[in-house]
């Protein structure tokens, strides 16, 4: 599975600006806000959280994650 996984998502890196970024955020939680700013610098448009209570000040598109299998069940992707 995590090899599927791997092969459909990119790992991205946190660089000090992406940190830079997050401690001058409204995130509450640091680790979301390195999340959300790698996402950002790599032109990533979803995060997937159980938690998207804390992406509430999110720029991407924020799915739980059945949420995004719903969303791949229906585009094609």
């Amino acid at each position: 599975m995590l090899i599927y996984l791997l092969t459909q998502f990119e790992i991205v890196n946190a660089t000090k600006e992406t940190c830079i970024n997050a401690l001058n955020s409204d995130f509450k939680d640091f680790e979301d806000a390195i999340q959300e700013f790698s996402a950002v610098n790599s032109g990533i448009e979803i995060i997937v959280t159980r938690n998207t209570k804390d992406f509430t000040s999110s720029h991407l598109q924020v799915y739980k994650p059945e949420q995004l299998i719903r969303y791949i069940e229906k585009t094609g992707i």
